[in-house]
């Protein structure tokens, strides 16, 4: 990692707590010194949340199939900056054009399509392509513009399933949970969505989590062929199933700083109480 720079990059099986980790690391930062504006959040589903809609409400407002392909005809259709940076690219667009006539013939509306299904559905694909690369592209840039920056103040959190690959010198945490313990979480967190609260028994919820997984798994080694399970990814591999969040954040912020000062760490479950020593330490060679 950057010698001053700090990008955290952080994935996660599902329902490992990711968010609910990156949002008591926050309150850590605080705790030590960060500002408000020196820390910055970066969660690449927000990123892709956000580009989905705006293509699909673009595919939805599209008069017709021979304005879809001419550039200057799509452009009008928006005056949003990223829609028209997409639109530039001819590759692009003829994607969207053909989504656009395949759902057409086929008489379905795109509105009827939502961030829920777009990991599911096989029409969406090829629009799910053009987001993700949009989405990785910006990702790594902005690892670069961090690392040109190379301010000691600033604090970066990258929520992102890839940002250990796109940002290289990134600290890299993976999130684990046992596959009981994270159908637990589904049963009884009601604030997820409806997808999430539809299960019968924790059996049923249970297999979804591990369909869900491997699901995950597969889609990236086919998409980007990388290994997300593979240890060799990561500067820590951290189980929640049973671990305070509180504890988890602590341990995570503290390896941060041992590995930017060059000391050794455990790199699977590290104990904060041993990482901390080794942190606070004159001599860290004496432990």
């Amino acid at each position: 990692m950057n010698n001053n720079a700090r990008i955290i990059s952080i994935s996660g099986n599902p329902v490992s707590g990711k968010s609910t980790v990156v949002k008591k690391m926050i309150e850590k930062l605080k705790e030590r010194g960060f500002s408000d504006e020196n820390i910055h959040l970066v969660s690449t589903g927000t990123m892709f949340r956000k580009c989905f809609n705006k293509v699909m409400n673009l595919i939805s407002s599209i008069g017709n199939e021979s304005s879809i392909g001419n550039e200057e005809k799509m452009i009008e259709y928006s005056k949003d900056k990223d829609i028209r940076k997409i639109l530039k690219n001819q590759t692009y667009r003829k994607k969207i054009r053909d989504l656009y006539i395949s759902l057409k013939q086929s008489g379905i509306d795109p509105k009827k399509y939502d961030i829920a299904n777009a990991n599911t559905s096989q029409e969406l694909g090829s629009i799910r392509h053009i987001i993700d690369e949009i989405v990785d592209s910006e990702i790594t840039e902005l690892g670069k513009q961090i690392i040109e920056n190379n301010n000691p103040d600033e604090a970066w959190l990258i929520d992102s399933r890839l940002a250990f690959h796109n940002i290289p010198e990134s600290f890299a945490v993976r999130l684990t949970v046992r596959d009981d313990v994270a159908a637990k979480r589904l049963i009884n967190d009601s604030s997820r969505g409806d997808e999430d609260n539809n299960y019968q028994s924790l059996e049923e919820a249970k297999k979804k989590v591990v369909e869900r997984k491997q699901g995950e798994q597969e889609r990236y080694k086919r998409r980007y062929g990388i290994d997300l399970e593979d240890e060799e990814n990561y500067n820590i591999i951290i189980d929640t199933s049973y671990s305070d969040v509180d504890k988890i954040a602590d341990t995570i912020l503290t390896c941060v700083e041992l590995d930017r000062d060059g000391n050794e760490y455990e790199k699977i479950n590290p104990d904060i109480h041993r990482a901390t020593e080794i942190l606070e330490s004159p001599d860290p060679q004496e432990l």
